[in-house]
């Protein structure tokens, strides 16, 4: 659906409210969006509130007035203009702030964040007296939200605040998101793609593997030469320690060779077909197919080629792309032979890639003399897609680091972890049970 999404989430929450006695709560990308569907729904006569995260409450309110007094037919509301729907909710003003008794040249306006709503006062000449709530939250402008939310049919919220905000007034320490689990009817997304990137940058655990000594490689590299310098290599007769090693060296090499290649003398085209963005043996072979089948580098060619340089692919080098070492018949083997062999020997390697790009370039490119013009490029490309290439594993596999190999070997963890034993225990308490009591 390319067009009407808002309106139909309108009308889906319009009828839910009123026709069924559904509570809903609605996901807008942004807190203008927020403001807008709270207006326009309590102008329907819905009881509908805002949910906005704490830290940013008083720049979106301001937004929300800059804006309002701008685009407004009139700055005072009249009988002929009614006053915004949505405008109570867009107050951030701190009723205990005349009674600051703070007098410094540097003094501020309190922030929404530090506004002394819950447990941030205390009662004066009282010795040690507890923390007490503000005694004007039932009139408290900056909090009407809060005091509605229990009773409201709607709440609208962006991302941010669903997944990071507090849900107040509360006993439990939930966020948001928890609470509408256990109070909304319905939960509705509006701009799904916008709202999908926010919980994918908060919640995908993701890694650099190559960024200075803070990237995974040099950090990984630097733990498992500590973990079996402290055991003085006991481990290296465990198969499995053998295994990570050697895939860690396989790793190494593979990160050394990329830089290589993208840094030779010849490897402007690949520095340029790779950019700034990520990349993987999957989104490389893609390109050597479309090379090997003329099309352009940059933007699309004609529609029956892409289609069959997207079957190559998925034929000859989706799989291959999966276990570049572990695919013994694949036609590319002796290019892995070649680029696995110790010292490398570039006249191999030049013929073995030589040899797989005449046997699959296409007519045409040939004839246009594509393949000749590209063949540089073209080797660093399928070069660089061997060594970006992984194999598939299961998410509980990456457990199995050197630390818990080595604590599968009766290791206790303070030998193999220097600076959080607790830590470790806890992510391999399941390897060696007693590792809750210090050796004697």
């Amino acid at each position: 659906m390319n067009s009407g999404k808002t309106t139909l989430t309108d009308l889906v929450t319009v009828d839910g409210v009123l026709e069924r006695g559904k509570r809903v709560c609605q996901v807008a990308s942004s807190v203008g969006d927020v403001y807008a569907k709270v207006s326009f729904l309590r102008a329907l006569g819905i009881d509908a509130v805002p949910l906005i995260g704490h830290s940013s409450r008083g720049e979106h309110a301001a937004r929300y007035w800059r804006t309002m007094v701008e685009e407004s037919a009139a700055l005072i509301p009249d009988g002929v203009t009614p006053p915004d729907p949505a405008a109570g909710y867009a107050n951030v003003s701190c009723l205990l702030e005349p009674f600051r008794q703070v007098m410094r040249p540097d003094w501020a306006q309190l922030a929404v964040q530090d506004f002394p709503c819950r447990g941030r006062l205390r009662e004066a000449g009282v010795d040690r007296p507890p923390p007490c709530d503000c005694p004007l939250l039932a009139v408290c402008p900056a909090q009407k939200a809060l005091r509605d939310v229990a009773g409201a049919q709607v709440w609208v919220t962006t991302p941010q605040a669903l997944v990071g905000t507090k849900a107040d007034p509360a006993d439990a320490d939930v966020r948001w998101l928890e609470q509408v689990q256990h109070d909304m009817d319905l939960l509705i997304i509006d701009e799904a793609d916008a709202v999908q990137q926010v919980l994918d940058d908060r919640f995908v655990q993701e890694e650099n593997l190559v960024s200075g000594e803070d990237g995974w490689t040099h950090r990984m590299d630097d733990c498992t030469n500590r973990a079996m310098a402290r055991v003085s290599m006991a481990a290296a007769s465990d198969p499995e320690v053998q295994q990570w090693y050697e895939l860690l060296l396989t790793h190494q090499q593979a990160v050394f060779t990329l830089y290589r290649l993208a840094l030779s003398e010849g490897g402007e085209a690949l520095r340029d077909l790779l950019g700034g963005g990520t990349f993987t043996a999957h989104s490389l072979f893609r390109e050597a197919a479309r090379t090997l089948f003329g099309l352009p580098r940059h933007g699309e060619g004609d529609k029956a080629v892409e289609d069959s340089a997207e079957d190559f692919y998925q034929q000859h080098l989706q799989d291959f792309a999966e276990e570049p070492v572990g695919n013994k018949a694949h036609p590319l083997q002796s290019l892995v032979a070649a680029l696995t062999a110790t010292p490398r020997d570039e006249e191999s390697i030049c013929g073995a890639l030589d040899a797989w790009i005449d046997a699959n370039a296409s007519m045409d490119a040939r004839e246009a003399g594509a393949i000749d013009q590209d063949r540089s490029m073209l080797r660093l490309v399928v070069e660089a897609a061997k060594k970006a290439g992984v194999r598939q594993i299961k998410i509980h596999d990456t457990r199995r680091t050197c630390g818990s190999l080595l604590a599968a070997r009766d290791v206790h963890p303070r030998c193999h972890d220097d600076h959080a034993p607790q830590p470790d225990r806890a992510h391999d308490g399941h390897l060696h049970p007693g590792a809750g009591q210090d050796h004697p």
